[in-house]
């Protein structure tokens, strides 16, 4: 086409998506891709049986994440628990980071309670003491 003008791409309006559509038609932000995203997790409902019902909240936040985290270590969450954190953690990287730094930690703690305390420290603190009293 000889006498075509290209196509000018304009600056998109707040609550349009890469190609131009509104809030409401659009995969992109908060259109139909939305829903899917709800029917989604509605599949993991079914995928755990009577474990939850439709009432049950599966999704909880990165603050409730981070509380159950140490029971989770200690495997001592209860069953709806542990897959509301295993979802969360599915989807949220900053608490698979947190959690790792959290798992290090208890190994480097508990390899420090390992540490022999030198001869020489035991008698100077068990002086230290004894002057006190």
């Amino acid at each position: 086409m000889a006498g075509a003008r290209p196509r000018v791409r304009r600056s998109l309006g707040q609550g349009h998506d890469p190609d131009g559509r509104t809030r409401a038609n659009s995969p992109h932000i908060g259109g139909p891709g939305r829903r899917r995203r709800a029917r989604h997790h509605g599949h993991h409902r079914r995928r755990l049986g009577g474990l939850v019902s439709r009432r049950t909240p599966i999704l909880i936040t990165c603050r409730e994440a981070i509380a159950r985290m140490s029971a989770y270590l200690d495997r001592e969450l209860g069953p709806l628990d542990l897959v509301r954190l295993v979802l969360h953690l599915a989807t949220c990287a900053p608490c698979r980071a947190y959690l790792r730094t959290l798992r290090r930690t208890i190994q480097v703690a508990g390899r420090a309670a390992d540490v022999e305390m030198p001869e020489e420290m035991k008698r100077r603190l068990r002086a230290f003491v004894s002057e006190r009293n």
